[in-house]
């Protein structure tokens, strides 16, 4: 399993440039098995 994973996040970073950057306040996807879930209000 540890390997699995490894190979994905490896995998997935090869799609994204070294020097970019998210930022902090960045609202995270909610999902359920229903879909999309509406954004976190804070």
């Amino acid at each position: 399993m540890r390997a699995c994973r490894r190979w994905a996040v490896d995998d997935v970073l090869t799609y994204s440039a070294e020097e970019a950057v998210v930022p902090g306040e960045s609202p995270m996807p909610r999902w359920s098995r229903d879909g999309l879930q509406k954004p976190f209000q804070r």
